[in-house]
């Protein structure tokens, strides 16, 4: 092999190495069912492991000026709700706003998450007013105000989801383009109806390039240039 092909060469190993350390995004679901109508559980928080990615559901109430007060989570065939002081059998299992208005609160493990999906169930079709949510991201665990939250979706999930069957939707979160570590969801003073978190779908942002992945792609370049005027000098 003579000089320039080795230039090559040389190039497009460092190219090939620098592909190979970008890996492909993929998607982690997150599922808090408990898989059996026969199994409920309660705690002030769950810890869920996807893939051995971990992310923490939290919730409790919340006063109008974002005064936020932990409570009790439970966890059933559903999914995850918030069980208020008050609350019965059917608004347990839900993020309601019968009493206080709710909210639940998913940590995630960095602060550079997009979020693509969240499923949520035992959503009534018998509510005329249809049960109302709103998604939001944000940095910080307790938003001090509306202005640290990014609203992700709002409205009525029989109007903005995509029916999975049954009491069941799936709403889509994937047109935005920025990472958050935490996902709000809240029911805000919506006619006494609510939903259960059944499972969140998330994407980790793409990484910027390390220092030496740019270092490596400059120095193919730079061989590639060398090999090049190389080559032209040769054949002049």
């Amino acid at each position: 092999m003579n000089f320039t092909k080795s230039l090559l060469a040389a190039a497009a190993a460092a190219v090939i190495g620098l592909s190979a350390a970008t890996p492909a995004k993929a998607l982690t679901t997150w599922d808090f069912s408990t898989g059996s109508i026969f199994t409920i559980n309660s705690a002030s928080s769950f810890n869920f492991n996807s893939g051995g990615i971990n992310l923490t559901a939290t919730g409790g109430t919340f006063a109008g000026n974002l005064t936020f007060t932990p409570g009790t989570l439970l966890q059933a065939f559903t999914g995850l709700g918030v069980c208020s002081p008050g609350d019965g059998f059917i608004e347990c299992p839900q993020v309601d706003s019968i009493g206080p208005d709710e909210y639940m609160r998913l940590e995630l493990p960095t602060s550079n998450w997009l979020p693509v999906e969240l499923v949520v169930d035992f959503v009534s079709e018998l509510l005329v007013s249809g049960d109302d949510i709103i998604v939001a991201g944000a940095q910080d665990a307790a938003p001090a105000s509306a202005g640290d939250l990014d609203i992700l979706l709002e409205g009525k999930i029989m109007d903005i989801g995509t029916s999975l069957g049954g009491l069941r939707y799936g709403l889509d979160l994937s047109s935005g383009s920025i990472g958050y570590k935490y996902i709000f969801l809240f029911n805000d003073s919506d006619n006494n109806d609510g939903y259960s978190v059944r499972s969140f779908t998330g994407q980790l942002e793409q990484a910027v390039p390390e220092p030496n992945g740019l270092a490596t792609f400059g120095l193919a370049a730079t061989l590639f240039a060398l090999a090049v005027r190389r080559h032209c000098a040769r054949t002049a």
